[in-house]
């Protein structure tokens, strides 16, 4: 069971707190006098919050989707006692602009989609129905971060919104905050001191003989020290008051003991308490340094994480509580200890969570990829920074503030640029304001660390960037965007060489992946999991040779979305340890078995369980563990004991039959048997020329491709007689910044071959049904392609031009009958009048007659 503290001045505990998120009426386009108390929202739709209205349409093929205004109204009913009561809403999260009115009269502005906001309404309610109005607008806006984003701008009120009646006199919740910040100056194992400041306002217009008092519970739910103050506060006034205690002997909190305390404060007035509020209390004490990395109470820490974005299949960014409480469990059940919220503030339960689970925090504010260089920008990034750092003050388990990610990897105009050389005033201001930001998280809350997340560019040193950060941090894809994943090390080695004051900090890697996917001969940028998974192995056993790295952080979590972007799965990131509906990939387990502590073992083949080949060939099989050693059973039949190796990986050549084959893993811990089971389907690749019936072909693929219809396509290969194959051309891949569209079986198009003379299928004598499929990678006004292709020499397709005729990056097909006889075969012949020949996926059907007609 967990305890979660909300760290916010709505959440008072004998306050009249009301959530507000049933029934609104929503309506998407802007709308005229949509705020007023009168207004017919009859017609519109009835939604509940959270809600986004870009649930889905960030992720079909158009290259856009809704970004614009729509409105939210609800009707609430206030008693004459509420009236007598300071009124307030609270919001979670809105994204990104909130106009907020009450019975037609404005009430406030917010801009930011990630932090929560709060106004006073007090002035604006009446007796009976009232109305609140919301106005959103989620366009990009070139003075609100972010600017360019790798994640979807999900238009919507995607997180709770509150209405509190309070008494007069309160906790005074700058920036959203609870009003209350907990300080642990000292701490080690034998004591603790603890600092507590609260802000507090008196509304009322006398003054107020307040008493304040703050009691300390432990992680047994036991009072252990209570602070009061008494004090008069003047009518109009806030001020602050600061109470200080030592603590004998705290339960420390870490990862692995997520001791949590709490501190309850409270005001009374002439001995009636008028005003209570909970946070969060965790005692520890931690430090990074360029050579030994972290240390977390006093011993020297591995900082084993992970990325997270917060949006999903189907839903968006509109996650419920449950939603969290899962994927930060999922994270947890890995073995992680440290998540990275990229690239934004995430919801309070998300912090409350880590603080109970027992998750390390990294969060920032979204300045990602650039900056507007203006007053307006550098004002909204710097109250993010504050509503960030305020909101999350009290929870023990942010270490780390992060100011900006990769700010130069794009240039002033907007985009994507390989250096700066010609953009001296701009960079000259990007620096000021990357100074700026840092110094105010370092002034707001010296406690924790602050970051630069930055890319392998030699420009952050020029332009000394990498200098203002207490954190240097950098996202790292060697042998995925290019390069080769033995590559890591060498470069941070490097890096700590030249630098051996900074401390370093690994803060993205990965290599996307599509479970439909699979090889027995991976490669970079074919999205296999096999590939993944070599991937993550190759840089595991690096992170060991590293003492001096302070962390490192998954890229990412759970895939999620990123429009227009190509890859197999369009406008999504395939680079997650889970996929966008939260289903664990086949590298989860392997972090699982190199980082937790719960016996744990996985056939590492759930992704590839209906698979083409040989009956004759051994098919590789990978099973990952913390155990010391594993037994396989094929169908029945033991295959032998193995040990796992320094990854926790061991590999078996199993001989799977044609059909069904049942796979069973077992080790033990301790007397503790310990089991996985997967059923894998095999599938004959060769032509059997007796019964065929149909092939399917990944043209230009080293991955065979499972279909929504359960149809293998089977990578490509050179032709062999008797079999199948191309005669000449080269394997291609679509640009990972181009969607392909016009298809559900994206991958089929991903891959192509460029430049073939022929592609040969021998079948036996009979009537077939040939589609074939083809995309337009990248033609350009100087380089047209026009081609042609026969079938047992009778033309079928003439002087396609897929520019012109179909569209640039939108798949086409082509389905025609071929007679084969003579044992001939299938023989296509491709021939360009301009530019070369192209193809993508190749299907043949045998065409069943029946004789009786």
């Amino acid at each position: 069971m967990y305890c979660f503290f909300i760290s916010a001045t709505v959440f008072a505990q004998n306050n009249n707190l009301i959530p507000l998120d049933k029934n609104w009426k929503f309506q998407y386009g802007g709308t005229d006098f949509a705020e007023t108390k009168d207004f017919k929202d009859q017609a519109w739709l009835t939604v509940n919050l959270p809600h986004t209205w870009n649930a889905k349409d960030v992720f079909d093929d158009d290259l856009t989707y809704a970004r614009g205004i729509a409105w939210y109204r609800k009707n609430i009913n206030i008693s004459k006692e509420q009236l007598n009561q300071k009124a307030s809403l609270y919001f979670d999260g809105v994204y990104q602009i909130a106009d907020v009115y009450v019975n037609g009269a404005f009430v406030g502005k917010h801009k930011g989609g990630y932090t929560a906001f709060t106004f006073d309404i007090t002035e604006f309610l009446e007796e009976g129905k009232n109305t609140i109005a919301v106005k959103v607008d989620n366009t990009q806006n070139s003075f609100i971060p972010p600017l360019s984003i790798g994640y979807a701008g999900y238009g919507g009120i995607y997180r709770p919104v509150k209405l509190m009646f309070a008494n007069e006199l309160n906790f005074d919740g700058f920036y959203a905050s609870s009003g209350i910040k907990i300080k642990t100056p000292h701490v080690n194992k034998q004591s603790a001191k603890i600092s507590i400041d609260a802000s507090i306002k008196n509304s009322a217009n006398q003054s107020k003989n307040i008493t304040l008092s703050h009691q300390i519970y432990n992680d047994k739910n036991e009072l252990i020290k209570s602070l009061t103050k008494d004090f008069m506060l003047h009518n109009n006034e806030t001020i602050t008051i600061s109470l200080n205690s030592d603590i004998e002997n705290p339960n420390l909190w870490s990862p692995e003991t997520p001791n949590l305390y709490q501190v309850k404060s409270t005001l009374k007035v002439d001995g009636k308490e008028v005003a209570s509020i909970a946070n969060p209390l965790g005692f520890k004490w931690f430090s990074f340094s360029a050579e030994n990395g972290f240390s977390l109470n006093g011993a020297k820490y591995i900082l084993k994480g992970t990325n997270r974005h917060q949006d999903m299949e189907g839903k968006g960014d509109a996650l419920s509580n449950q939603d969290h409480l899962r994927d930060m469990q999922m994270i947890k059940d890995m073995g992680a200890n440290f998540v990275r919220l990229a690239h934004y503030p995430q919801s309070p339960r998300v912090l409350a969570l880590a603080d109970s689970l027992g998750l390390l925090i990294w969060e920032e504010i979204p300045v990602v990829n650039y900056m507007n260089i203006s007053p307006e920008f550098l004002a909204n990034a710097e109250n993010m920074a504050k509503e960030m750092i305020y909101q999350g003050f009290n929870h023990p388990s942010i270490i780390i503030w992060g100011s900006m990610n990769e700010v130069l990897l794009w240039g002033k105009n907007a985009e994507r640029v390989q250096d700066h050389v010609n953009e001296k005033p701009y960079i000259t201001n990007v620096q000021k304001y990357a100074f700026t930001l840092d110094s105010l998280v370092r002034v707001t809350d010296p406690s924790r660390y602050s970051a630069i997340a930055m890319h392998q560019s030699k420009e952050y040193d020029e332009f000394n960037l990498s200098q203002i950060a207490q954190i240097n941090a950098y996202n790292i894809y060697a042998g995925w965007y290019g390069g080769k994943v033995n590559e890591l090390k060498g470069y941070l080695d490097q890096r700590h060489k030249q630098y051996p004051n900074q401390i370093l900090f690994l803060s993205e890697y990965g290599a996307g992946s599509d479970a439909r996917l699979n090889t027995s001969q991976p490669q970079r940028l074919d999205f296999s999991s096999q590939y993944t998974r070599y991937y993550h192995e190759e840089y595991l056993r690096q992170f060991k040779q590293l003492p001096y790295l302070s962390g490192t952080a998954v890229w990412n979590q759970f895939d999620f979305s990123q429009p227009n972007i190509g890859g197999t799965i369009i406008n999504t990131n395939q680079k997650g340890l889970a996929t966008f509906n939260r289903t664990p990939k086949d590298v989860y387990y392997l972090y699982q078995a190199n980082w937790a502590i719960k016996p744990m073992i996985h056939i590492a083949s759930c992704e590839w369980t209906q698979r083409s080949g040989n009956d004759k060939d051994k098919q590789e099989v990978t099973i990952y563990s913390n155990l010391k050693t594993v037994s396989i059973k094929l169908n029945g039949k033991k295959q032998g004991t193995k040990s796992f190796n320094d990854i926790k990986k061991a590999v078996y050549e199993l001989p799977l039959k044609y059909g069904k084959n049942f796979i069973e893993a077992t080790g033990y811990k301790g007397e503790k048997l310990i089991k996985d089971t997967l059923t894998v389907y095999l599938r004959p690749k060769a032509l059997d020329k007796q019964n065929f019936k149909s092939l399917a072909i990944n043209i230009g693929a080293n991955t065979q491709y499972l279909d929504s219809k359960n149809e293998i396509w089977v990578e490509d290969q050179v032709y062999k007689k008797g079999s199948f194959g191309h005669i000449g051309g080269t394997p291609i891949t679509m640009n990972l910044k181009k969607v392909i569209r016009g298809t559900n079986d994206v991958p089929l198009f991903y891959s192509s071959l460029e430049g073939l003379q022929g592609y040969k299928i021998d079948v036996p004598d009979g009537n077939y049904e040939l589609t074939l499929g083809f995309v337009e990678q990248a033609v350009t006004s100087e380089m047209e392609r026009i081609f042609s292709v026969k079938a047992n020499n009778k033309e079928v397709i003439s002087n396609l031009d897929l520019n012109k005729q179909i569209g640039e990056f939108t798949s086409y097909q082509k389905t025609f009958n071929v007679v084969v006889k003579n044992n001939e075969g299938i023989n296509l012949i491709f021939s360009a009048t301009k530019g070369k020949t192209i193809l993508s996926a190749l299907a043949v059907k045998k065409v069943i007659t029946n004789p009786d007609k």
